[in-house]
């Protein structure tokens, strides 16, 4: 075999090799334990979506709910913000991080204009689509929505005052007609109630119930950080 045939093959090998390699490394993605020590020196949440880009198991990975994959994201979203700072019960740290850092238009159209951050709904949208697919609390009523679903599911206060720029408490107590639900939500519910047994009932409305005044508690909460911010930002370009 000649001298130049030799190198070919060589060269071929080493190829492969090379290959073989690139294909080990690249599995190794896939150990979760591996993935969180690489994550480790991911510097802020968008790289993390930008790598749970590349292919579909690291999707998964990385959309997942385990307490691994939600360590990962609050770690680099602890890069961003206080570290005292939780998403609310029984929302993950992915959706947390789109909701208030992340996302730029709206999850329905698609538009970028008029774009509000509804924590009443959990939801990012436009207000052209919150108008379409909110109803108010008069109208459910009229349509014989239960008014005790009603208190297991938050509420916004009138179209108009849907705003980051100014604080709107929300209070149960004060219901009347500015009050708009998320349309899906209430008949996604109901569905839900009219599955139980009768027996089951009173005790499945009063642990929603609970847990939606948890969760008012709390996006009354950050609706006044952020109106403190605010407030913050027009003193310092004021005395800029």
């Amino acid at each position: 075999m000649s001298d130049k045939k030799e190198r070919s093959i060589a060269n071929q090998e080493k190829t492969v090799d090379s290959e073989v390699d690139s294909k080990k490394a690249f599995s190794l993605l896939f150990v979760p334990e591996i993935l969180a020590e690489i994550c480790e020196y991911v510097e802020s949440p968008k790289e993390l979506y930008s790598l749970s880009a590349v292919c579909r198991k690291l999707r998964d990975l990385l959309w997942s709910n385990s307490i691994m994959t939600q360590k990962i994201w609050r770690d680099s979203r602890f890069r961003l913000e206080d570290k005292k700072t939780q998403p609310p019960k029984g929302m993950s740290e992915q959706q947390y991080i789109w909701l208030k850092h992340m996302g730029v238009s709206c999850q329905y159209c698609r538009s970028t204009s008029t774009m509000k951050n509804k924590w009443e709904f959990k939801r990012l949208c436009c207000e052209e689509c919150v108008q379409k697919k909110t109803t108010s609390r008069s109208e459910l009523l009229k349509k014989k929505i239960p008014e005790e679903l009603l208190s297991c599911l938050p509420y916004a206060q009138t179209i108009s005052h849907f705003t980051n720029d100014v604080f709107f408490p929300i209070h149960h107590g004060s219901l009347d007609d500015s009050c708009y639900y998320w349309t899906d939500d209430v008949y996604a519910i109901l569905a839900e109630y009219n599955e139980l047994n009768e027996n089951n009932k009173k005790a499945w409305l009063e642990k929603r119930q609970t847990a939606t005044n948890e969760y008012i508690a709390y996006i009354n909460e950050i609706k006044s950080r952020e109106q403190n911010e605010l407030i913050v930002d027009i003193f310092k370009k004021f005395l800029a």
